[in-house]
């Protein structure tokens, strides 16, 4: 039954049409064990269910989706947010546990980060935690705590212009959570958060469900928050504009485009290696077998004869692979594909004009351009929230101080962790070495690269090593044979038969 207009459980469209994109990047950062469904990998038409379920065991995915993640977080988050000497010395104690959970505040970004990466879209919620149980003291006293918000628990949102500036004035968050049934079980709950501003008086509300039938209630009334005059979620965009949201709010995930290229080479993949697993095994063919023995068990051993007819055939026939090698290079065309979708993200916008000492300065320092938008979209978040903290803690919003996120594009550890990465991909078979060239050449990391003279002098070297590897065995076997000669020359006679 579809949930009411009227009820926090009712989806906006524009968000059930993201969902899918959301999902599917989710499944792409999980790996092969998130791809292995019939969402993701579908079953052929007549292809038995035995031989669809041993398909999906026998497919091996790829974690070049997670690894661009987290390469994209080490460039921004490696180094650990500095807190400005405006940060109040209670926020900074309360940094070593900003969860409330002893998650610490450089881990609490780093995850954050790549959480917008996967989802184009990440918040921070501050709440105040309920008051633990007890008399009321300093060591007691209910503290603001962060959450993350990641676009899929948004269920409705409105907006509005106030003061100028496009404002949230109605959100909507869903949360699956688990109550006690019976002494031991437990069961699935959703609750629903209803936030509302109010010209500045923030309230919230929450709604439970306890099935996907029943109609959602109200489980806490409404509440003022206090502290916050804004709906205390800070939120950092990553990726484009959804075309489908007019307000700009919601957002496509900007490694879409490669969640889609791995979801191809995992099936491709899988279709290689099932394929190569049948035409590993080669086939008995007889020809002009005793009609008489039709339907009879063919027994096929080396202590065993096949009998046939004048002129009859036995002899066994195997798959040319022809087939099978093409298939090959489309996935490293595949992996090359997707791999240059997660590495857009990290070309540098180059300065017009002719190079000079002043515009290789500003390409350091801005770095990599879409990976620095993200970059300063969740700085701003988190002094965003910083603000929230300092509201609900009597201090005020604009008492939250200011936070830097120390990161650096044009270093040489970048450097190094995007060349790894690259090796990585090639070690993997998912691009050939000519591509990984080519990418690391066109990402602006690697100076005057040419890529085909690069090539032409790794074959170099390789044949040099070969031949090195040849004149070595060689001399090995000489030795081997000069010792076994000398050997049998200093072993003494046979005895003379008697």
């Amino acid at each position: 039954m579809a949930d009411s207009k009227d009820s926090p459980a009712y989806t906006l469209p524009e968000i059930v049409a993201l969902r899918p994109f959301w999902k599917l990047c989710e499944a792409a950062f999980g790996g092969i064990h998130s791809l292995r469904n019939k969402e993701y990998m579908p079953q052929h038409p007549a292809e038995h269910a035995e031989d669809y379920k041993d398909r999906l065991l026998k497919a091996d995915g790829t974690d070049a989706f997670e690894q661009t993640v987290e390469f994209m977080t080490g460039q921004v988050c490696g180094v650990e947010p500095h807190l400005g000497e405006d940060v109040p010395e209670v926020i900074k104690a309360q940094w070593e546990s900003l969860d409330n959970f002893a998650q610490h505040g450089a881990v609490f970004s780093r995850i954050g980060f790549g959480t917008g990466l996967v989802y184009g879209k990440v918040g921070i919620l501050v709440d105040l935690a309920e008051p633990p149980a007890g008399p009321a003291s300093a060591a007691n006293a209910p503290r603001p705590y962060w959450s993350l918000i990641q676009p899929d628990q948004i269920n409705n949102y409105s907006v509005a212009v106030v003061d100028g500036a496009l404002r949230v004035v109605q959100l909507v968050l869903q949360a699956e959570a688990y109550v006690r049934d019976g002494q031991f079980g437990r069961r699935p709950v959703i609750y629903y958060y209803v936030y509302e501003d109010y010209n500045g008086v923030v309230t919230v509300e929450r709604w439970v469900k306890e099935n996907s039938r029943d109609e959602a209630t109200v489980d806490r009334p409404k509440r003022v928050v206090q502290g916050p005059t804004r709906i205390p979620v800070a939120w950092a965009n990553f990726g484009p504009r959804a075309k489908d949201c007019g307000d700009g709010f919601l957002r496509l995930p900007p490694l879409r485009g490669m969640a889609e290229g791995v979801v191809c080479y995992v099936n491709v993949q899988s279709d290689h290696r099932w394929a190569l697993y049948k035409a590993s095994v080669p086939l008995l063919h007889v020809a002009g077998r005793d009609p008489a023995l039709k339907g009879t068990a063919l027994t096929i051993s080396p202590n065993s004869a096949i009998e046939t007819e004048v002129g009859g055939l036995v002899e066994y026939v195997e798959h040319s692979g022809s087939a099978l090698g093409q298939t090959r290079m489309e996935l490293q065309d595949l992996g090359a594909k997707f791999a240059s979708y997660g590495l857009a993200m990290l070309y540098k916008e180059k300065q017009g004009g002719p190079e000079t000492a002043a515009s290789k300065r500003i390409d350091a320092e801005q770095g990599s351009f879409r990976l620095v938008t993200a970059k300063q979209s969740w700085q701003d978040c988190l002094e965003t929230a910083l603000g929230y903290h300092a509201a609900f803690l009597g201090l005020g919003e604009d008492a939250g101080g200011s936070l830097t996120l120390p990161a650096s594009f044009d270093t040489a550890a970048p450097d190094q962790a995007f060349a790894a990465f690259l090796v990585g991909l090639v070690e993997a078979r998912i691009i050939s070495r000519q591509t990984a060239r080519s990418l690391l050449a066109a990402s602006g990391q690697a100076g005057n690269l040419e890529p085909d003279e690069e090539a032409e002098q790794v074959d170099t070297e390789d044949a040099v090593a070969l031949d090195a590897q040849t004149a070595q065995a060689d001399a090995d076997a000489e030795r081997a044979d000069a010792a076994a000669e000398a050997a049998r020359q200093a072993a003494p006679p046979p005895a003379p038969q008697p």
